[in-house]
Parts: structure tokens; sequence; C-alpha cells
């Protein structure tokens, strides 16, 4: 009987090799993908399970992607972005848009007056342009953009006064993407303002551009132009840029920050950290987002709960009086995605419709006013009709490919091995590293296994997918 079973074992291990080299289809899957939100400063994107793009607020220079530009016709309810499908990361800067498609394309429109777009020019673009291939994760931030490639390396355009791009000089704009020399084997990027902020797949974090709170962790408060690594940070898993400041998590389980604190943490006083400190004095447990002078965590019962300024409303607590204690986003629950930028915020719903609240005098926060919101306003529909749903959301995916009880970069890395030939995956592990679950191994699996991780997922979820896996019967 073992020997029987020690053949069969044998056979499936053989057939998953072949599998991995050969890929027969009998039907075109539909399309799907995580729905997410992406705020600028004052327009905000969206992003169905469909694959389109949405957009609202302000259209001053074409950052909605609908082929007109002007503030006469920003919009206070969504529109969908003119020529774009598949599409599976969304980003939003001042002013600009960035998107990735599932084929690794980047495309940009918006804004373009240093370079930000990445088209070679500096001319204002108010539909979709493609910009660079072969791309997993894309970040903007206020005047500039990064991209990771799935070979680990970083490429970066656009404004650079404060060395943000990270390539060695203070040249005042690039329009075309370049390689940030001597950085590799990163898996996840935060771009914020004016400073980037990576974390490799050793679990070490760096940091480039403006300096001025030690925001990019080195011990100084010296603008780098190059890449320096975050003092004393080992086994990272999670990072969160945000004006002035930088969250990271730890594998096990711990948060360390940095940089200006003045809208900071529960029962920190320091003004300013210049190298990572450990936040001991948060009690609460789950995901934490940073805003522009405000932070926000999702609770593991889908709460939602705000720390900072609040002139704005954007706190969501139906007040404009500041918290240095987490206060509860009024009348939220079942929350499952929070970003913030400007001085609002957004949430998604796990029914898939869309929340909003804070600065809105450019509609960016969708329910068709430019009013103020202090408090979570339902985002409307496509020309104020109805409500916005991006679709039912957490998507069923996998990811947990090295066997180890762990969804982690390690199996990002084992993906992009697998897809460039430089490593073969079988058994269990071939079945979990088509994370999309549509029969094809590809670049696609590794932008869903890096949202498993980076997107505003608990433990539990990814335990729950983890659980999905087969085992095998002998």
């Amino acid at each position: 009987m073992k020997r029987i079973c020690s053949r069969i074992v044998s056979v499936a291990v053989m057939l998953s090799v072949f599998v991995s080299a050969v890929h027969i289809t009998t039907a075109e899957p539909a399309f799907v993908t995580q729905p997410m939100l992406a705020p600028g400063f004052a327009h905000t994107l969206a992003l169905k399970s469909d694959g389109t793009v949405w957009a609202w607020g302000n259209n001053s220079v074409g950052q909605l992607g609908d082929g007109t530009d002007g503030h006469e016709n920003s919009r206070t309810t969504p529109a969908q972005v003119l020529g774009l499908t598949e599409v599976v990361d969304l980003s939003a800067g001042a002013a600009f848009s960035v998107a990735l498609r599932s084929d690794g394309t980047v495309w940009t429109w918006g804004n373009n007056s240093g370079g930000q777009l990445g088209d070679g020019t500096t001319t204002n673009r108010s539909i979709p342009a493609q910009v660079l291939t072969d791309v997993v994760a894309i970040s903007a931030g206020f005047t500039f953009a990064a991209a990771l490639k799935s070979d680990g390396t970083v490429w970066t355009w656009g404004n650079n006064q404060h060395g943000q791009l990270g390539d060695g000089t203070e040249i005042n704009y690039r329009t075309t993407p370049i390689q940030v020399p001597g950085l590799t084997e990163v898996s996840a990027i935060s771009a914020a303002y004016h400073r980037t902020i990576v974390l490799k797949s050793d679990g070490t974090v760096w940091a480039w551009g403006r300096n001025y709170g030690g925001q990019l962790g080195d011990g100084t408060m010296t603008n780098s132009s190059i890449p320096v690594q975050a003092l004393n940070l080992t086994d990272i898993t999670y990072i969160s840029a945000g004006f002035a400041n930088t969250l990271a998590l730890k594998s096990d389980g711990t948060i360390w920050a940095w940089g200006s604190n003045l809208f900071g943490l529960p029962g920190e006083e320091t003004i300013y950290h210049t190298a990572p400190v450990l936040v001991s004095d948060l009690d609460e447990e789950g995901q934490i987002i940073l805003g522009e002078a405000f932070t926000f965590i999702i609770k593991s019962d889908s709460t939602v709960w705000a720390w900072g300024y609040n002139y704005y409303g954007s706190l969501g607590n139906g007040t404009k009086q500041d918290s240095t204690t987490p206060v509860q986003v009024s009348g939220l629950s079942g929350i499952v995605d929070v970003s913030a930028r400007g001085l609002y915020a957004v949430a998604l719903k796990r029914d898939g419709t869309v929340w909003a609240w804070g600065h809105n005098d450019n509609g960016q926060l969708g329910d068709g006013t430019t009013t103020q919101r202090n408090a979570p306003v339902q985002v409307l529909g496509e020309d104020g009709v109805g409500w916005l749903n991006l679709g039912a959301t957490p998507l069923r995916i996998r990811g947990h490919v090295l066997g180890n009880e762990t969804t982690d970069v390690a199996d990002i890395i084992a993906v992009r091995s697998h897809i460039l030939g430089s490593g073969r995956l079988s058994g269990n592990a071939l079945w979990a590293a088509d994370a999309n679950d549509d029969g094809v191994i590809n670049i696609f699996d590794m932008i869903t296994i890096r949202n498993m991780i980076l997107r505003r997922r608990n433990n539990a979820e990814l335990r729950m997918q983890n659980a999905e896996l087969p085992s095998p019967s002998c």
C-alpha cells in the first residue's frame, strides 16, 4: 500500500511540473479582481471587481480620466475612467492618477507639470496612457510615482527636488522612469509626499527623499537622494507611509514608528523620532492606516477608529475636535478597507458599498455635494443614480505557497521565481501559487498574493484562506 501511495504521489508531482509548463484552457475565465479605493488630495479613484476604474472630485488637469479637464468638469459623483480594463491596482497623487493592469503595464493620466505621468513629456493628459511594463506594484507620491517590477527592482519618475526618485541626484524632475540604483529584492513600496519607503524580502526597510522630521528613519534629519536603511528594523512584513511619519509591522506583531509625531500615537509626546521606536501605548489590535495628519485602525470586529487632526472632520466621529486617543468613526461596520489622503478618508464595506468623510471642497467624497462631512456618507452611483458598489469583497483567493503556515513575501518570491524559470513549484505549492484560481500562474498571481499581505487583511482572513489548501491523502 505504501508503494502504491508513493507512486501516486510521484505521478502527481510529474503532472504538476507538466501543468506548470503547459496550460490548456477550454474557456476564457471572467476577469475578477479585488476592489479597492485610492484617494488623492482632491480626487478619488475606485476599482471595481470587474477591473474597471471610476473617479470623482477635482478634474482641473484631467485627473479623472474621462477625456475632459478644467474645474468646470469636476464631478461630485463617480464616472468611469476611459479605456481601462483588467486593472488590479490604483494610486492617486496630487492631481494625477496611476493604474496597474493585470498584464503588468502601468497607465497614468492627469497633471504632468513635473513629468509625473512618466510618458516623456510635461503635457497633461485627460485619458490614460501606458508608461511601463512588467510591474507588480505602484505608488504615487505628491508629484512623483514609484513602481515595483517583477524582478524586485524599483523605478521612479516625476518631481525630484528632495531626492525622492532615489537616483543619487536632485535634478528637478524626470519625465521617464529610471531605476533606483543598487536596490534589489524589494517586495513592497510606499510613496508619500516627498519620499519613498520600500520593504525588502529580507525584512529590512529602506527609504529616500525628504527627511525634515526624521521620516527616513536613518537617525538623521538630512534628505537623501539614495536609499538609506531604517535603523534597527528586521523581520518587517508591512509598511505604511503618511505625510511625515511611517509605521512598520514586524512578524511578531509589534508596531514600530518614526518621523513626525505632531498628530501622532496615543501616549507619545516626542515630536520627532529620527529612528524607529516601538509603539507601546497602542492597545488596539487591527490594521493601521496613516493619513495626512491622522491615523485609522480597522479592528478585528470590522469597526474603524481614528485619532489626530480633525478640523475638517477627518476622524469621522461627528465632531471637529482633535483627539490624541482613538475615537470610533460613526456608524461604520463591516469595513474591509480604509484609505486616507489629503484631509479626507474613504472606506469599503464588505457588501461593496463605499463611504467617505472629511474635506469635500472639490466633491472628492462623491456624495453629490461639496459640503464637508464630519461623519461618513455613502458615495453615490454614476450621475448620482443609486449607490456606488465595487462588488462583493473579499475575493476568494489563495497564496499560501510554501507550506509554512504563513502567507508572506517569501510566497511572492517563490511565485516570481517560478514565472521567471529560476524555480519550480509542485504539488500543493503549484495549486496555491495560482492565487486567483484562473488556471494560469503569472504576474497577476504575484499581485494577488501581494495584495493579500499588504491590503487591509487581518490574520483571521489569512488563516481562513490558508485552511483551503488540500492535504495529500497519503
